[in-house]
């Protein structure tokens, strides 16, 4: 079992904070990826 504390909350992770955090890189496609480094339309945030 893992937590995690985000702030003015915790959140309890039955599997772990490992397994949590396999399962939510397996859930982003390529797509969300290259998305993401274009900055979700924002050139701004591209070059951050």
């Amino acid at each position: 079992m893992g937590y995690l504390d985000l702030g003015d909350a915790i959140v309890i992770v039955p599997g772990g904070t490992a397994e949590l955090r396999r399962e939510l890189l397996d859930s982003v496609t390529d797509q969300d990826w290259d998305q993401a480094r274009r900055g979700f339309g924002d050139d701004e945030l591209a070059n951050e």
